[in-house]
């Protein structure tokens, strides 16, 4: 598995982190913590779509709220395992919380076993099966359970399976974020190569591109010492081939007895964590023109004009002044209901109708009949609010 780290003679993999950094700060104050919160809550459901979609399963944001509604019996596998990502993250945020245990590193064995068990346990036995890819054998996957046989992913033959408990010791040891030399930049490139090494190691029978994409958005909340307002998987999934080539390059063996301090590839390691915090840049940079205000006010504007002509599939008529509304829970993350019905600028009964529709419709979140108002980004708006972010569903 070593190098752990990949070299970085000239700065360049340090001046992206550093970057990183910055870009992630600043959005961290572009809008009131409630409202980023929401944003969070929504990127669960769009890192989870696109995760999935590198795996070939995607399912738009949009189709698994309707399947939500139309009944879990009627859901099919590509929506279940969406689903059970996206409860998975969420689950997770507070890692300290899993199944009541106090794990106080995310890089501990146990940890990285509770994401693949959190992942799947609640998966139905049929879809809990590992296939060969030239069908030789079906194998059942054990929700949070180290692989028992050898496994070869392409031309990467994975680590001997007897070797999984010392193999993933060692990695926490290196990752591990207690340790003084993975403060600030260097834990950013430490997530990008753990990211690498994690997937390397192939720890599962299946699954494990999830559980290391998932893995990695908690390790970097940590560096960061926030939420992350953007998605990883965003940017993977649509570099989808380079990042599977850029996977493999890590894999390669070392060039020659001088070029590494390990048995792999320094020049791969460092490719890839080079993809790797591009993408992370690419998304932060997206995610802060999209979320700055007048950006998002201009959306706002747009959508409530065709809503309130009836023009948009799935949407309801809105009322004019819902715009104003709207735009004043962005910068202000919480208002009470009375105070959210001013900015209608209607009587008080007409104001509560507008509010209450607001509330119907998931573009205001409350936790109670008289509790306060937040900001809400249902699936059905994403493409409205937010263009591009997941795309149309179809």
């Amino acid at each position: 598995m070593a190098p752990f780290f990949p070299s970085d003679p000239e700065g360049e993999l340090h001046a992206k982190a550093f970057r990183l950094t910055q870009l992630s700060s600043e959005l961290n104050g572009i809008a009131a913590p409630q409202t980023r919160a929401a944003v969070s809550r929504m990127l669960s459901g769009v890192n989870a779509y696109y995760s999935n979609q590198i795996e070939g399963q995607g399912t738009h944001p949009i189709n698994i709220e309707r399947a939500v509604q139309s009944g879990l019996n009627e859901i099919d596998p590509d929506v279940r395992i969406t689903l059970a990502l996206r409860e998975a993250r969420n689950k997770l945020a507070d890692y300290r919380e899993v199944e009541g245990a106090d794990i106080p590193h995310i890089t501990d064995p146990d940890f990285i076993r509770s994401i693949h068990r959190v992942i799947f346990s609640d998966l139905p036995d049929l879809e809990l099966r590992a296939h060969a890819p030239d069908g030789t054998f079906s194998e059942p996957i054990i929700p949070g359970q180290w692989r028992t046989k050898d496994v070869q992913v392409g031309k990467h033959v994975a680590i001997d399976h007897r070797e999984l408990e010392s193999t993933m010791r060692c990695f926490d040891s290196h990752y591990r974020l207690n340790q003084p030399c993975l403060r600030g930049e260097m834990g950013l490139i430490a997530a990008a190569a753990s990211h690498h090494r994690l997937a390397h190691v192939h720890p599962f029978l299946d699954g494990n591109g999830r559980v290391t994409r998932l893995f990695t958005e908690l390790y970097l909340e940590r560096v960061l010492g926030e939420p992350l307002h953007w998605s990883l998987s965003r940017g993977l999934a649509r570099h989808r081939n380079l990042y599977y080539s850029a996977l493999r390059e890590g894999d390669m063996a070392r060039e020659n007895s001088y070029a590494s301090r390990g048995p792999r590839s320094d020049n791969g390691l460092f490719n890839f964590c080079n993809f790797f915090l591009d993408q992370c840049l690419d998304q932060s940079t997206y995610m802060g023109k999209l979320l700055s205000f007048e950006t998002y006010k201009r959306r706002v504007e747009i959508l409530v004009r065709q809503a309130c002509d009836g023009g948009l599939d799935d949407v309801a008529i809105l009322d004019p002044r819902a715009e104003n509304v709207l735009k004043t829970i962005y910068v202000e993350g919480e208002l009470s209901r009375s105070e959210a019905g001013r900015h209608t600028g209607y009587q008080e009964r007409r104001a509560r109708d507008v509010i209450r529709q607001l509330i119907n419709e998931g573009l205001l979140e409350t936790e109670g009949a008289r509790g306060s108002v937040r900001p809400g980004f249902p699936a059905k708006y994403i493409e409205y609010l937010f263009p591009k972010l997941a795309g149309a569903a179809i």
